[in-house]
Formats: structure tokens, C-alpha cells, sequence
């Protein structure tokens, strides 16, 4: 807790509590209550949050093909987007695909977090995917494009070929 009069903070323990221990709001004379991020945003990471959920992401400004995108999420300390659930979707950037770290690579039809293991449901590829897709078009399309928003879907395309931007997701820290 700062107080701007005399320039100094206290720690939050000085802070009194009620039942459950739930924290009382400082008075206006006390000071003002500062609360740090959960999310490392360095790197042009920010914290994310939508309803329950939330995030510390980072969507880049460039185009990579998935190699690349995911090595350069590796060098910055984090992984390629993971949804667990189609509501956490949403908190990518809205209005263009982008490559996320869902992939059949491994097993053709079977869509798999990369960074968790796990597959996604036959209910979640459903609403997930748009009409036509995934496709698998030539025997090459393994890796997952989503366009968060409004008509939000899922593509698959060829992972070798640089098509669009990625999004990057740091683990997100307690205090």
C-alpha cells in the first residue's frame, strides 16, 4: 500500500481482515492499495482476461511458419497458445487466424495440445472448426489456425508454409 503523503508503502499484512479473510479496502488517508501483475510482461507479453479466464500472451507482429513460431515462443520463455476450452479461445486477438499449438502431427485426426498432451474432444473439434475443415488438404495440413471473435473458427494448414501470425503464452505466476 503506497501513501502519497509520506512516500512511503506498507506491507499488505498491515491490512485488517474480515471473516475468511477477506481483505478491507485502505481508506482514503491510509493510502492507495497497488496490486502487482501475474504475468512476466516483458517481451510485449500482457496479461489477458475474459469472464474465468485469463492469460499472459503474446501476439506477434509477424508471420512464422510453425517451427519458427514455436522456436521463438521457446527463446522467450514461453509456449504456443493453449485452450483447454472454446472459451479461453477467446481471449486471442480477434478478427485474423492465427497459429496456435494445436496440432494432429502425430496422429492424423487426433488434435493434441503440443505444450500439454492433451487431445481435444470430438465435441470441442465440433464447435471448434469451421465447415470443410480440418480437411488435411494433399495429406500436408497438421497444424491449427484460430481466428478468435465474432464467427470464430479453426483451420488446418500446411505447418511448413509461413501463413500467419502466432500467439505466445506465458505460465502465469502467484504472489
Amino acid at each position: 500500500m503506497y501513501n502519497s503523503d509520506t512516500g512511503l508503502c506498507t506491507p499488505c499484512s498491515y491490512l485488517k481482515s474480515q471473516a475468511f479473510g477477506a481483505a478491507l479496502a485502505p481508506s482514503n488517508t491510509e493510502g492507495d492499495l497497488f496490486a502487482t501483475s501475474s504475468c512476466d510482461s516483458s517481451d510485449s507479453f500482457t496479461y489477458v482476461t475474459s469472464g474465468d479466464e485469463s492469460a499472459c500472451i503474446m501476439a506477434s507482429d509477424f508471420i512464422a511458419n510453425y517451427d519458427d513460431a514455436n522456436k521463438h515462443c521457446r527463446d522467450l520463455g514461453s509456449h504456443l497458445f493453449v485452450a483447454p476450452n472454446i472459451t479461453r479461445l477467446q481471449l486471442m486477438p480477434h478478427g485474423e487466424y492465427r497459429l496456435i499449438g494445436l496440432t494432429d502431427i502425430d496422429t492424423e485426426g487426433v488434435y493434441v495440445w503440443q505444450e500439454t498432451g492433451m487431445a481435444i474432444s470430438n465435441d470441442y473439434a465440433t464447435q471448434f472448426f469451421g465447415p470443410g475443415d480440418p480437411n488435411n488438404w494433399n495429406n500436408i495440413e497438421h497444424c491449427i489456425l484460430f481466428m478468435a471473435g465474432a464467427g470464430a473458427t479453426g483451420v488446418d494448414y500446411s505447418c511448413s508454409i509461413a501463413y500467419a501470425k502466432f500467439v505466445c503464452e506465458r505460465p502465469l505466476y502467484n504472489h
